[in-house]
């Protein structure tokens, strides 16, 4: 390999982690929220609402986690921060489903954020917790449960909205996803069939979680 290849190589591989960080699965309801406040989506009464969700889902379903798992960390429960061993990544996958259940039902009973917000929310909770059941036997990508999660999510509330137009954050998303499971790839994260289960689950649920809602409610 020449010395051009290595450094080309080098820097998509440092752009594919600086990607993979961006858009980390912890950060993804923040992100959806912040599109949504961004394409003017009436999901909230104002706009000072809207960052002050912004801001309680960011510390609610980013920061805390986040902390949670470096606590982890330190205290030897876990190898890396990158959970890249299947194994190691039971226990904290197992917290987080607890916790970002805990938030959804907090969010439910205190009716905060309205109906659209709580099933956006529970369809991030259902996710994580199907994919904490899937790792106990298949490495499936988080990241890209993730991404493929904030599209199932804006197409989901597309669908079920249809004067609403979400066009931009959707093709956004659409654009994402794919970088993010090139990322991934390009990182040795993970194999394809990793990449794609992480899509079906993804979308699948957070889409699913908003469609028969509303046959339901």
């Amino acid at each position: 390999m020449t010395l051009r290849n290595k450094s080309t190589d080098g820097f998509w591989y440092a752009t594919s982690y600086g990607i993979s960080v961006l858009f980390h699965p912890a950060l993804i309801p923040t992100l959806i929220i912040f599109m949504l406040y961004v394409a003017d989506y009436p999901m909230f009464t104002s706009g000072i609402m809207y960052w002050h969700m912004i801001l309680k889902t960011f510390l609610t379903t980013g920061l805390i986690p986040a902390i949670s798992i470096y606590m982890m960390y330190r205290m030897r429960f876990l190898k890396s921060l990158h959970l890249e061993n299947r194994q190691e990544r039971q226990l904290p996958f197992a917290i987080m489903s607890i916790f970002y259940s805990f938030v959804t039902i907090v969010y439910i009973f205190s009716q905060q954020g309205g109906l659209e917000f709580i099933l956006i929310l529970s369809g991030v909770s259902l996710s994580v917790l199907v994919v904490t059941f899937i790792t106990k036997f298949h490495k499936i990508s988080v990241h890209t449960v993730g991404v493929s999660g904030m599209l199932g999510s804006l197409v989901g509330l597309q669908w079920t909205s249809p004067t609403q137009s979400l066009l931009y954050p959707i093709l956004f998303s659409i654009l994402m996803t794919g970088i993010v499971m090139s990322a991934r790839l390009k990182l040795n994260a993970h194999t394809p069939l990793e990449i794609f289960t992480g899509l079906f689950v993804g979308f699948w649920i957070c889409f699913g979680v908003l469609y028969f809602s509303s046959w339901i409610l």
